[in-house]
């Protein structure tokens, strides 16, 4: 169990989701804010950076997409890793295009405990030793990345990004197929390579 309390940014747009929300975390075990998502109201990234993680509702997440991944390209930059989580009520199969980018998604009526666990698990990764190793991701020369298990791009290193020549903003939530040369080789072909070599 966490023993500090630990700081989760709400972002909604949804009363009722969020009322749900509130029954499941107990303001004992965690210091949250809850931030109205309004045309005229959003966080700016001082407020985000702030939190050790981010929840979002589903309507937040569709209406302010481009919102979202302005946050989630930004703050890897500030030399720190920030946990993003989708939420929504009820059985549903969210589009890529709303899904990505998203470190989880769940539904907190019909999977509270999985909900519970991703909150917990994502604010114990939060760790001096993982901030050390996020800058020096950020600031290596290497490239590196992370990818949602179907290949939807979730984090590049800006080493990457350079050798690449592309902004964090234009691939972010791309299939990271489409950034591959024609030549690469696949991972068939290398594992021949080693063996070829021995």
């Amino acid at each position: 169990m966490i023993k500090s309390k630990k700081k989760i940014l709400v972002l909604f747009s949804d009363e009722e989701l969020t009322g749900n929300l509130e029954k499941l975390l107990t303001k004992k075990d965690f210091d949250i804010s809850f931030f109205k998502i309004t045309r005229r109201s959003f966080p700016n990234i001082e407020d985000v950076k702030e939190a050790d993680i981010v929840i979002c509702d589903e309507k937040t997440a569709t209406w302010w997409k481009k919102k979202i991944i302005n946050y989630k390209t930004t703050i890897p930059n500030l030399g720190f890793y920030l946990p993003f989580v989708l939420i929504y009520s009820g059985r549903k199969e969210f589009p890529a295009s709303i899904s990505s980018g998203f470190d989880s998604v769940v539904s907190i009526t019909e999977n509270p405990q999985r909900f519970l666990k991703i909150i917990n698990d994502n604010l114990l990764l939060k760790t001096t030793s993982e901030r050390a190793f996020a800058v020096l991701v950020e600031n290596s020369d290497i490239g590196f990345y992370r990818t949602t298990p179907d290949g939807r791009i979730l984090y590049v290193s800006p080493g990457l990004l350079k050798m690449l020549g592309y902004k964090r903003i234009d691939i972010f939530g791309a299939k990271l197929g489409a950034f591959s040369r024609k030549d690469t080789l696949t991972t068939e072909d290398f594992e021949m390579l080693i063996v070829a070599e021995k």
